[in-house]
């Protein structure tokens, strides 16, 4: 049925699968400890995900080859001179990314992840390197075996290019085009779904770090890690280690304060750990990201109409920080903020995206309190892998992930892409209760969706006037949802010993002056828990960075963390807020608020909002401030790699 044409390139790409295969195969006999004890449907997941991640990678170069083979005229089976061609370069890819492959496999099995670009870091001292190769990872070995395997491909790869020889007659045209339009489809199906290339967090879908680093392939993690090194190197602007080492000062003295002390002597690193003898108090904590929760709509924080009367009675009776700010403008970059307190400044990709992400263990509170035996559980209405948060989540500490798959969607309640917010705090209100039966302390996170376009609410909601713009009905049935939650919450098992933090994951855009673009990013920060602390307001100006920080402290937690934030009970020090929208930095600080691409263009400055207290810097001049917050972020490109 098929041209000698098609069979050649199918041929190949069999060769090719196959070979990725058999050495995810070997990287999972020789690279893990006891293979055969994890589970089997994990294992032939991590291999059914695998072919995935290898047809990503071969797509690009079978398409050209798959093209080239079936030109009319000189296509493989009539052109010798195509076949060569053709028959070379599949042959010399498959024995570079054979090279990769065989170089995982040491790497997996000591430090258990794939071979990272970043590693070659090690090769700049040849001599030290090899001294570590060749005993320790048996070089000559493994070289031996490279060049066995690229014998073996030689090999086949001619074998496939003798049945291309010689000619097929005059096929019919159907015969000369299905064979190309199936390989070619069936390479975009499975490696490019949804049209966009595989994300590494796709690969993490379980506990086992080395059985989700096996879900990849060589070629993958080099060109993957590679280009997110070159854009994060290109946008941090660094100019050598004097430059580099002055960005980390520069980090390290913004970040002190009276709360912490760094702890590790390396001026290269940004470790602190809680100060005092304070006992570590082994409370609950829920952490509420309300979606677009701007402070445009919040009556406690100076709303003229609030389209918040539930959060509005609650922060009466929490302490409320009235001029907390995000540090972006989308969900990805509040998230990596809240959880991780890491900015998200990288350049046309979020962070929890980044593969440098891949290899960074950040200290999110759920890293800190699992060492304190708490549960950590993360619920949102949508898809729990989007924006590659699953693989995220799962690698920085949060073991229960609950996401739209998880929630009966054959309910009305059920939209296309998210189960309305009262779903959403339902079920985690149901986990947490579980929890307390159990007597197991835990850190949860709820992240709403209702207030995010396509709105989603009920149609029986009738918390809104008649006529209500679609987006005040849904901020209204969010706010609903949260005191509905709060209000089953407070007659349940695990109250008392809670603290509630209700925060938003960014603001919401708004035509606002020039002078006044903070406020799209103005957002709330309340902690609430009636049986522990006392109600208050604060104006004490902090961001979503300062959130870890600012738990760490309440909770006296006694570990050592990493973190872009400050503690928003520090009383001295410098206070300041960094928000990114598109390639604009928006900085608070000294009473200013600035406006800069951080880049040399011509800033614009203007006053802080009023209740700004001027912090405690020598120099508190505009291009001071803008220097200094250069080098801040500079010092987070720097750090996202150690």
């Amino acid at each position: 049925m098929f041209s000698r044409d098609s069979v050649y390139s199918f041929r190949l790409l069999s060769v090719s699968v196959a070979l990725f295969t058999a050495f995810r195969l070997l990287t999972f006999l020789l690279a893990f400890d006891d293979p055969f004890s994890l589970p089997r449907a994990q294992v032939l997941r991590a291999f059914l995900l695998g072919v995935r991640f290898d047809a990503n990678v071969l797509l690009f170069l079978f398409i050209p080859v798959i093209l080239a083979s079936h030109l009319p005229r000189i296509g493989a089976g009539r052109c010798r001179a195509t076949r060569v061609l053709v028959s070379w370069t599949v042959g010399v890819a498959l024995s570079l990314s054979s090279l990769s492959q065989m170089i995982d496999i040491p790497n997996m099995r000591t430090l258990g992840n794939r071979f990272f670009i970043g590693d070659m870091e090690y090769l700049k001292d040849l001599r030290e390197s090899f001294k570590v190769l060749v005993p320790g990872y048996n070089l000559p070995l493994y070289l031996a075996a490279w060049l066995s395997v690229c014998l073996a491909i030689a090999w086949l790869v001619a074998c496939a290019s003798r049945t291309a020889g010689g000619g097929d007659g005059r096929p019919r045209w159907y015969a000369r085009v299905a064979g190309p339009v199936l390989m070619i489809l069936a390479l975009l199906v499975a490696g490019l779904p949804e049209f966009h290339t595989l994300r590494w967090g796709t690969a993490y879908f379980s506990q086992n770090r080395k059985l989700n680093e096996l879900v990849m392939n060589g070629p993958y993690v080099l060109y993957y890690s590679y280009r997110g090194i070159r854009k994060e190197m290109a946008q941090g602007r660094l100019s050598g280690p004097a430059a580099a080492g002055e960005a980390v000062r520069k980090a390290r003295e913004l970040l002190s304060g009276d709360r912490f002390r760094f702890v590790d002597p390396d001026p290269g690193r940004i470790l602190r750990e809680l100060r005092g003898g304070a006992d570590f108090k082994p409370w609950n904590v829920v952490l509420v990201i309300m979606e677009s929760f701007s402070a445009e709509h919040i009556g406690a924080l100076g709303a003229g109409r609030s389209l918040t009367p539930f959060f509005d009675r609650l922060a009466g009776d929490g302490l409320l920080f009235t001029s907390f700010y995000a540090n972006g403008t989308r969900t990805n970059k509040g998230l990596s903020a809240l959880l991780f307190s890491y900015p998200d400044f990288l350049p046309n990709e979020a962070l929890i995206r980044s593969f440098a992400s891949r290899h960074r263990q950040f200290s999110s509170l759920a890293v800190l309190l699992k060492k304190k035996n708490y549960q950590t559980y993360f619920a949102t209405g949508g898809a729990i892998g989007f924006d590659n948060m699953e693989g995220m989540l799962h690698k920085n500490g949060f073991d229960r992930l609950v996401g739209y798959t998880d929630f009966n969607l054959s309910s009305k309640r059920a939209d296309r892409w998210t189960v309305p917010d009262e779903v959403t705090f339902d079920e985690a209100h149901r986990q947490f209760s579980e929890f307390a039966r159990h007597g197991k302390p835990f850190f949860g996170v709820i992240l709403t969706l209702s207030n995010h376009t396509p709105y989603v609410v009920p149609e029986d909601f009738s918390g809104a006037p008649p006529g209500s713009p679609e987006m005040s009905r849904a901020f209204l049935y969010s706010d609903w949802a949260l005191g509905r939650f709060m209000e089953r919450a407070g007659e349940s098992a695990y109250f008392d010993n809670t603290v509630f933090v209700i925060t938003g994951d960014h603001g919401v855009y708004g035509d606002f002056p020039m002078s006044e673009g903070h406020r799209r990013f103005r957002t709330p920060l309340l902690l609430y828990a009636p049986k522990l602390l006392r109600p208050g307001v604060s104006a004490v100006l902090g961001s979503q960075l300062d959130l870890l920080p600012t738990l760490v402290d309440l909770l006296a937690i006694r570990e050592p963390f990493e973190s872009f934030g400050k503690s928003l009970f520090s009383g001295d020090g410098e206070r300041f807020s960094i928000s990114k929208d598109g390639v604009m930095y928006h900085l608070l600080r000294d009473g200013y608020y600035i406006q800069t691409d951080l880049a040399g263009g011509e800033p614009l400055v203007f006053p802080g909002p009023p209740g700004h207290r001027r912090g405690r810097s020598v120099d508190a001049s505009p291009e001071r401030i803008i220097s200094d917050s250069r080098l801040l972020v500079q010092a987070t490109f720097l750090l996202l790699g150690k």
